[in-house]
């Protein structure tokens, strides 16, 4: 009998001391997670909020590239353009010095 007693004290010893007590659960999840930056928590606690912040810019940053877009066509017709006139410039000097080749020409001869 005092050995069922002493086993039955030590099975209840080892249970209650193996048992790890109870914490207390916090609700909300971020709090645990001390770590955490102020906009990190905010993104947990409002992910629709925030992804509608991030589409919102999103939209804008498509618009700012589709404006880029349209400045770099521009700048390329604009570049386009000034080789031309510098190709005609070109001509227009080598036509000049023909000129004046010819009439150096002209006045040694004469």
């Amino acid at each position: 009998m005092r050995t069922l007693c002493v086993v039955i004290l030590a099975v209840m010893i080892v249970t209650v001391t193996s048992v790890p007590p109870r914490r207390h659960i916090k609700r909300d999840p971020v709090c645990a997670k001390r770590d955490l930056t102020c906009e990190e928590r905010d993104l947990i606690r409002n992910p629709i909020r925030d992804k509608r912040d991030l589409i919102r810019e999103k939209r804008y940053l498509i618009c700012e590239k589709h404006d880029l877009i349209g400045e770099k066509r521009d700048l390329i017709r604009e570049k386009r353009h000034l080789i031309c006139e510098k190709r005609h410039l070109i001509r227009e000097k080598r036509d000049l010095i023909r000129e004046k080749r010819d009439l150096i020409r002209e006045t040694r001869e004469t």
